[in-house]
Parts: structure tokens; C-alpha cells; sequence
């Protein structure tokens, strides 16, 4: 997801409910873990399928872009 975007959805979210979510790299451990169980999913069950190649590299792009912006994703849960 785009960093601008998950800021803007996380804000509106947090402004809507008064939830707080705390700024902790942990909090992202179900998104790293979805996208793993799905890359591992289709890396070693359709690996020679245009679907399953699309979708491993789907994953590795979701995963990368969590690695590079992870202090954007961060700041986006600080009130």
C-alpha cells in the first residue's frame, strides 16, 4: 500500500474512533504474516503458473515496500 494512503485511511480511522494503535513495529506482524503464508502459498505450489509467478511477486513488492516505509507506516499510528 502506498504510505500516503495507509496514513490518510490510519488517520481517519484513528479520528473516527478514538482507537489508539501503538507505534510498534509488532503491530505489523499479521500483515508480514499474511503476505508470507500467500508467497510461500503460491512460491511452492504454482511457482510455474503465470498466477502463482504474478502473485510471489505481488508479495515480495507488499513486503519491500513494508520494509522501506516502515517508519512512514509507523508515524501514521503516533496521535
Amino acid at each position: 500500500m502506498d504510505p500516503a494512503r495507509f496514513t490518510r485511511i490510519i488517520r481517519a480511522y484513528l479520528d473516527a474512533t478514538g482507537a489508539e494503535i501503538p507505534a510498534e513495529p509488532w503491530v505489523f506482524a499479521g500483515w508480514i504474516d499474511g503476505l508470507g503464508g500467500w508467497l510461500d502459498y503460491n512460491a511452492t505450489r504454482r511457482p510455474d503458473t503465470p498466477l502463482g509467478a504474478a502473485e510471489v511477486t505481488s508479495a515480495l513488492a507488499h513486503l519491500h515496500n513494508l520494509a522501506a516505509n516502515l517508519d512512514t507506516f509507523l508515524n501514521a499510528l503516533r496521535p
